[in-house]
């Protein structure tokens, strides 16, 4: 018989290594193979001697279609799982991977129930899992008895129920579990047989109801869960069954009650989890009463309204007790009170309105106390008496209005109070400080060991002494979300001192439009600023008053101890120029406040701090200044202030007015009529029409500002020229027509004058005579030629120049005037007018070079109208078409060119070039916007030209002697200006490009 099997297993192996010729081998983090069969597909995963995972795609596998592997080498395998497989492959699953045994077993989602002659060959198995088995419809319980090494057993996702005595006769399970098995109750003596279970988990079923005797025969269970199921009642003894059990976990049930006399033997409990039960709980009145192992209980949110105040009786050792998230309105005063070892106590969210004196009584070890989210109004005094191993307090987000003065006296160690979320404004109480002095003290001025202090989202609008100066361990200081406008530490320079040397304030969110810090004396401390005040999100007014906050952003200096100010993107709220800046980025000069009811005579006085300027803004000389010592502006300076008068209305007289700085500029003046005072130190005169400064001003060291002025420089007044110049609080002042006073050589000025009063005489005459009668032959050139030509007077002086050119006009401008050309000009030119005109975006040749298409343009059209703009000034290519034009004219003695300024000023430019200076100078302008503007320029387009035949004559003998004399006559040749009065050509060539 033993050679029969010994054949069938040779058999056997040479099958199961030949199937394996058809796997693909997949190397990753694990080994994977991947066999495919004719009717279906195994995978294989796998960690060698570690575990191996089986996946089963297809119908009808047994064990002649597993190949086999060498996963465990001979040894016993950790971990194996089944998954979409049959359970009958656990017949041969040793062999298939070389283990003798194996440890853990899971099946996931079997194809068919499990059996005990399915798992005979597992050998030593510690642990069966059954996930999803929903073919398993009874409990397998052949299976756990085949299976003798057997401790846990897990059997999720099966339709089976529990029979008495059924386990009788299995292993020592030590864990046992059904989740979503279905089970709908528990009948008496389910459990005999497992003595030594020691974890029992039942969650996910439809068990309603729990009797007497269901749990008979666990003498050792530790661990019991009946969490998500419906459980509505526990009958009281059911579980004294449980001698030894330590934790009891009912989670999401429909618990009605927790009966007296349910858990009173269970002298090992020590924790209880109920949680998230679907209806209203109650207890018996002792139902939690002498528990003496009991430690820790949560019982939250379970819609508990009442607490019997014996509910805790005797179970002295708990330790944590947490009642969150329930409906609780009061608490029984003597409730806690035999909870002399409770540390840990929460009612977050429950709907408490009041708490009495006595409520937390000999609870004296409690550390954490949480009851956030309750509908508190009022803590009493002395509510903590007794209390001092507590560390902890959250009363967050209640109605708390009022706290009494001796709510936290005896709390030695509290390191955490948090009162977020109330209506405390914590109205100001006073204490005498030996006998001469009060500071503001807040109800948690006994708690010097507080390092976290919260207090946001409340109403409170000042920092108290006792944070300050008594706290000396604090760390945390939240007064985010409240009532803040004003951060006053200018007052008294000890107003900036936090004793704690390692705080952080958070003033965030609140209404503070002022930080009022002293803006005076302050010095880089050489020790890091470890105290901040976190100031973001707040309505800032960027005005005077933020001057000292500026001075420490800007320069990281503080005054020694002051804490550091933290911005970050804080932004200006008002005035309403600076709205939306970031604070860090506004000018420190920028910071003015105005002053109202100061002076009369409609004065506006700003204060400046920047400066320690007090300034007025006055149509004219104020008759009162005022008065700089008065107490009144040390809110805006730290110092007295000097005053600057700004006035279009010069004064009548200084005296008695202690004015610092006087600024009449833009005041039409034409001289100085006051005298100065002894406090005048700066005296504005720009932009008016002062001729001469009085000497005074000069001896009395007063700073002049006299740009754009006309002062008067000439021989005559070289003297006071001399001394002007040589003073050295004169600024920008500018010579009549000569220039920059120091640049001024005041012996050379009378040299200058003398020379030109000598040759002006003789000039005068002579110049008068050329001079106007070139002025009438240049104003009423076409008027002569057209007096002269109907007259048929000296009919050999007058030439018609008869055109044959292809235009009638060339326009030159610079391209960022082009809309002004495309829908103005050219209409009128071509539509109304009737002229043929070339302009470079329309009528230039795509690929020539630009200085040719310049040259070909102007030669080929009567006349050149130049547009003249500051854009023109710009454009080097414009400037090519003018000097083109230009050169043309000088040639033939015609006038080619017609000068549009689209702005008188332009006449004026600096950078109008020689030329075009010379032009305008000589030559009839058309100026846009001329009434007449159209019918000069129709005028001046005429077709018929004329020309002086002596005045050709005597252009070329000055043509020739410009040559002779290297004059300028400039033409293109070969992409170069050439000068052709010169014998050298202009060496600077320019780039041109095509078009």
């Amino acid at each position: 018989m033993r050679a029969i099997v010994v054949v069938a297993l040779l058999l056997q192996a040479l099958t199961l290594a030949q199937n394996r010729d058809y796997c693909q081998m997949v190397v990753k983090e694990e080994h994977e193979y991947i066999c495919q069969l004719p009717n279906a597909t195994i995978t294989f995963r796998a960690k060698k001697n570690d575990y191996v995972n089986v996946i089963c795609e297809g119908s009808n596998i047994n064990c002649t279609d597993l190949p086999y592997f060498d996963f465990a080498s001979g040894q016993p395998l950790p971990s194996i799982g089944l998954k979409y497989c049959p359970p009958s492959i656990l017949r041969c699953i040793n062999d298939v991977v070389e283990a003798p045994s194996i440890n853990r077993v899971t099946l996931l989602k079997m194809t068919e129930p499990l059996s005990g002659e399915d798992v005979g060959s597992l050998g030593s198995v510690n642990a069966l899992t059954l996930r999803d088995a929903r073919v398993q419809r009874t409990l397998p319980i052949t299976v756990i008895k085949n299976l003798p090494t057997l401790r846990e057993v897990r059997i999720g996702g099966g339709n089976m129920q529990l029979l008495p005595h059924a386990f009788e006769g299995s292993p020592p399970l030590t864990y046992l579990e059904f989740n979503e098995d279905k089970l709908t109750s528990i009948p008496p003596d389910s459990f005999n047989g497992l003595s030594s279970l020691i974890h029992l988990n039942i969650w996910g079923n439809n068990i309603v109801n729990i009797s007497v005797g269901s749990f008979k025969g666990l003498d050792e269970l530790r661990k019991l869960s009946l969490s998500t199921n419906k459980i509505k009642y526990i009958e009281p003894q059911t579980l004294d069954d449980l001698p030894k059990l330590g934790d009891l976990y009912l989670m999401k049930n429909q618990l009605l009650i927790l009966p007296d006399g349910l858990l009173g033997n269970l002298k090992e409990l020590q924790n209880i989890t109920l949680k998230f039960n679907d209806v209203e709980l109650t207890f018996g009145d002792r139902a939690l009463s002498n528990l003496p192992s009991l430690k820790k209980i949560i019982l939250e949110s379970n819609k508990i309204r009442r607490l019997p105040e014996s509910l805790f009786s005797g179970s002295q050792n708990i330790e944590y007790l947490s009642l969150s998230y329930n409906l609780i309105e009061d608490l029984p005063p003597g409730v806690f009170s035999t909870l002399s070892s409770l540390k840990y106590l929460g009612l977050k969210k429950n709907r408490v309105k009041q708490l009495s004196k006595t409520v937390f009584y000999g609870i004296k070890n409690l550390e954490f106390l949480e009851m956030s989210f309750n509908h508190l109004e009022n803590l009493p005094g002395d509510l903590f008496a007794g209390l001092t191993h507590l560390k902890e307090i959250h009363f967050d987000h209640n109605s708390i209005v009022s706290i009494a003065s001796t709510t936290f006296y005896g709390l030695s160690k509290l390191e955490t109070l948090s009162l977020g979320g109330n209506k405390l404004s914590l109205n100001v109480g006073y204490s005498t400080l030996n006998n001469s002095s009060r500071s503001y003290i807040s109800p948690f001025a006994t708690l010097t060991k507080l390092k976290n202090l919260n207090l946001s989202g409340n109403e409170i609008s000042t920092i108290f002494d006792d944070w300050r100066l008594d706290m000396i361990q604090l760390e945390n200081l939240n007064l985010s979300y409240n009532k803040f406008t004003t951060i006053m530490f200018d007052q008294d320079p000890a107003a900036t001192y936090f004793i704690s040397s390692n705080l952080t304030v958070d003033l965030r969110n609140n209404e503070i439009n002022r930080i009022l810090v002293n803006p005076g004396t302050y010095e880089r401390d050489s020790a890091p600023q470890l105290r901040k005040l976190l100031l973001d999100y707040n309505p800032f007014r960027c005005d005077c008053h933020m001057y000292g906050v500026k001075l420490r952003l800007d320069g990281d200096v503080y005054m020694p101890k002051e804490p550091k100010l933290i911005v970050n993107d804080a932004r200006c709220s008002l005035p309403l120029d600076l709205k939306g800046i970031r604070i860090k980025d506004v000018p420190v000069s920028s910071l003015v406040c105005e002053i109202s009811d100061t002076i009369s005579d409609s004065c506006t006085t700003l204060a400046k701090p920047d400066t320690n300027e007090l300034i007025l803004n006055c149509p004219k000389f104020p008759t009162e200044l005022p008065d700089t010592k008065h107490v009144a502006l040390l809110e805006y300076f730290n110092r007295e202030p000097t005053i600057t008068v700004k006035s279009k209305r010069p004064p009548i007289s200084l005296h008695g007015f202690n004015v610092h700085k006087l600024d009449l500029s833009n005041a039409g003046l034409k001289s100085i009529d006051f005298k100065p005072s002894k406090d005048l130190k700066v005296l504005d005169l720009s932009y008016n029409d002062v001729k001469v400064v009085p000497v005074a001003f000069l001896e009395a060291n007063i700073s002049l500002y006299l740009v754009n002025n006309s002062l008067e420089c000439n021989c005559g007044n070289a003297e006071y020229i001399a001394t002007l110049k040589s003073y050295k609080y004169v600024y920008n002042a500018t010579c009549d027509g000569v220039g920059p006073i120091d640049q001024l050589d005041v012996q050379s000025l009378c040299n200058m004058q003398k020379a030109l009063a000598v040759s002006l005489g003789i000039c005068l005459s002579i110049l008068f005579c050329a001079v106007f009668t070139s002025i009438i032959i240049y104003k009423y050139f076409n008027e002569i030629i057209i007096f002269m030509i109907t007259r048929g007077i000296c009919k050999s002086c007058v030439k018609n120049i008869k055109s044959d050119k292809i235009y009638d006009v060339f326009i030159s401008f610079a391209h960022e005037d082009l809309a002004l050309v495309q829908d103005i000009l050219l209409p009128k030119l071509e539509k109304e007018f009737g002229q043929n005109v070339c302009v470079h975006y329309r009528d230039w040749v795509v690929g020539e070079l630009i200085p040719t298409q310049i040259n070909t343009s102007v030669e080929n059209s009567r006349k050149t109208i130049i547009v003249l703009s500051k854009n023109f000034l710009e454009s080097m290519w414009a400037n090519l078409e003018f000097l083109t034009a230009h050169n043309l004219t000088r040639q033939e003695n015609s006038s080619r060119i017609i000068l549009i300024l689209l702005d008188e000023e332009l006449s004026r430019h600096s950078k109008l070039s020689a030329e075009l200076k010379a032009y305008i100078k000589t030559n009839t302008y058309l100026l846009w916007g001329d009434p007449n503007f159209w019918k000069k320029l129709d005028r001046a387009l005429e077709r018929n030209s004329y020309s002086i035949t002596w005045l050709d004559a005597f252009k070329q003998k000055s043509d020739e002697k410009k040559r002779k004399l290297g004059g300028l006559d400039v033409q293109l040749q070969n992409g170069q200006l050439v000068n052709l009065a010169s014998p050298y050509p202009i060496t600077n060539s320019l780039p041109f490009d095509t078009v």
